[in-house]
């Protein structure tokens, strides 16, 4: 009884806790910062540690017996006669959770200054800068191969991230390792390539997607991880995490992934420049774009996708100041890059 007692209190402090921090102490300067970096890191270490005791992705287990979890606790509150009101409170307290992790996960490091590359006005993306910007990148990535697959490139991506953010030192060991998910057709149909997890803090990918976009998948994820809510942060970080790693492979990843945005824009621009640009690439790079293309067109023009392709889009619009642009944000984030470290 008194354990139960224990836990209900602290559920109630912990989202009591985590309001006040994001509606009032949050609008105080730095405080958002220092706490992505530390009250929110370390939960999400924590939270790590006891998933990663389960080989398997424990939300995915979780959301699948979601629905047999709900009935116990409706049977449960329903048992306990005479207490029905303790009983309620106490689920309540459970369930509040959710929303507590969120808010100390997501939200608030979500309001934090923390962007890895800050574009302070928006670029025009004209096609010059564009083409200039693709054909960097392609000369780069003409001199690396999607063959160089690595199945362990997991580590690199870990190391490479934990640089990147200066994450403090000898603690690169300290970020969870990702796993795969074992629903990947579903994943697929949803639309998702990875996510991260945060009532659990997993990293999760999915085992379907091209060998050729996985590492600069998941170090977007690990930017999520760290702080990053923008996705144009997120994949700007996921693209300079890959093209300084240790590995031609991940290295490989990166400029594609990013190309790839690239190219969007540049065919919105001009289908003759987008002509030109694409008969430079290699053809392995080729190859690769071209099955990436096929994997989305496959579960594109499904009712699941299109359904849960609009609720991002709503959250985003949410959260996010650029919307469902954030992610082609990546493109002004390059051409600045290269603008800035052109010779």
């Amino acid at each position: 009884m008194k354990f139960k007692r224990f836990i209900f209190v602290f559920c109630i402090l912990l989202f009591a806790f985590s309001l006040v921090s994001l509606a009032f102490l949050s609008q105080i300067n730095g405080f958002a910062n220092a706490f992505s970096r530390t009250v929110s890191y370390n939960v999400k270490i924590f939270l790590s540690k006891i998933s990663a005791i389960f080989p398997f992705s424990l939300f995915e287990a979780l959301a699948v017996l979601s629905p047999i979890i709900i009935i116990f606790i409706v049977l449960a509150v329903i048992r306990k006669k005479g207490k029905e009101r303790s009983a309620f409170a106490f689920v309540l307290a459970i369930i509040s959770l959710l929303p507590s992790l969120y808010i100390i996960t997501i939200a608030i490091p979500g309001k934090s200054s923390l962007e890895f590359f800050n574009v302070n006005e928006r670029l025009e993306v004209n096609i010059e800068d564009a083409a200039f910007t693709a054909d960097a990148i392609i000369a780069e990535l003409s001199k690396l191969s999607s063959s160089n697959f690595e199945g362990d490139f997991e580590k690199t991506i870990i190391e490479a991230c934990s640089d990147f953010y200066k994450i403090q030192e000898n603690s690169a060991h300290r970020l969870p390792k990702p796993k795969y998910s074992f629903l990947p057709e579903a994943l697929s149909r949803f639309g998702i390539h990875a996510f991260f997890a945060f009532p659990t803090a997993e990293i999760i990918i999915n085992p379907k997607i091209p060998n050729s976009i996985k590492p600069f998948t998941l170090a977007h994820e690990y930017a999520h991880f760290l702080g990053a809510q923008s996705e144009a942060d997120a994949n700007f970080f996921a693209f300079l995490t890959c093209i300084n790693a240790e590995s031609d492979y991940v290295a490989y990843s990166g400029y594609l992934s990013a190309l790839q945005y690239l190219l969007v824009d540049i065919s919105s621009l001009s289908a003759e420049m987008y002509t030109i640009v694409y008969e430079k690439l290699p053809c392995f790079a080729k190859n690769d774009i071209e099955l990436f293309n096929s994997y989305n067109l496959k579960y594109r023009s499904g009712y699941i996708y299109k359904l849960m392709d609009g609720i991002n889009s709503v959250y985003l619009d949410k959260t996010d100041k650029n919307g469902r642009e954030s992610y082609s944000l990546i493109s002004e984030y390059l051409i600045a890059y290269y603008r800035k470290n052109q010779p």
